[in-house]
């Protein structure tokens, strides 16, 4: 088969063995995505989103949602945690009456499915302080409070500028990212299998990946002695890769399943790429 071939094929991840490591709600839309690549994903998910105020706390701080003039969710774990209270409370009409802004554009897929409308999306922000730098830009926000319903390990940083233009952003962390708890159980199966490629989205579930033994070094010999190839959605989680000393084999170029995906179909087609075959 010549080089011009193999770079034309049309299903660069046929047959290729994928990890997933994400959220189960996470992993079932790459699922479906990978399927339609023709490729063999495997669910594996390392983490779960939990709530960590109480009931009471809950109706206390997000409650009252009309007293705001947006909400801001910079991940589908937000929104989804914070609908499933607001359904449990009967108060989910109310999230019709204020203005919804989202960081990324699977967030905003994932709210619009739920029906609700979506008032600003950056086009392709890297960073919180994109969408911030953007969503400023483009809406006046001058007086405006805004509810900002975030996770305990949210590094997004709120600038300055915003607040002294006079915006009132009430962030609350209302959830954390935990490791799933049925992540020690996964390593005696990852012996059993021949994989292709790792997909990490967050630290988080980096972290939570290698926790399935006593130490780091147990899961690096998994990683190096089976050829595995590492894909990551951002900075952020390659940095915890490399924290942990094991080199990733390509980083999405914006924080999105779908760039993640044809990121890494790209890499199949370049490896595959033998200039000096022909037909």
């Amino acid at each position: 088969m010549g080089a011009e071939r193999i770079i034309g094929k049309k299903f660069p991840l046929e047959e290729r063995t994928i990890l997933l490591t994400q959220t189960e709600y996470q992993i079932k839309k790459i699922e479906k995505l990978l399927h339609l690549e023709k490729a063999i994903p495997i669910s594996i998910p390392c983490i779960e989103p939990k709530l960590i105020l109480s009931d009471q706390e809950m109706i206390k701080l997000l409650a009252k949602i009309e007293k705001y003039d947006w909400i801001i969710f910079t991940s589908q774990n937000a929104f989804l945690l914070y609908e499933e209270f607001l359904k449990k409370n009967n108060l989910q009409q109310q999230l019709h009456a204020i203005k919804i802004a989202t960081v990324g554009h699977e967030t905003r897929e994932t709210i619009e499915q739920a029906g609700y409308q979506i008032a600003f999306t950056p086009q392709i922000p890297k960073t919180s302080k994109e969408f911030f730098d953007q969503w400023m830009q483009e809406v006046d926000l001058k007086g405006k409070t805004v509810l900002f319903p975030r996770s305990k390990r949210s590094i997004s940083q709120i600038p300055e500028n915003l607040e002294q233009q006079g915006t009132v952003i009430v962030p609350i962390e209302f959830y954390d990212v935990l490791p799933h708890e049925n992540v020690a159980s996964y390593y005696q199966a990852l012996a059993s299998i021949e994989v292709d490629w790792l997909l990490f989205s967050s630290p988080t579930a980096v972290n939570s990946f290698f926790s399935m033994r006593p130490n780091d070094e147990e899961i690096r010999h998994w990683i190096f002695s089976s050829g595995v190839k590492i894909a990551t959605i951002g900075s952020s989680t390659s940095k915890a890769l490399a924290e942990k000393n094991v080199p990733i084999s390509c980083e999405s170029p914006n924080p999105s399943t779908r760039w993640m995906i044809e990121t890494i179909k790209a890499f199949e087609k370049l490896e595959n790429w033998d200039v000096g075959e022909e037909e």
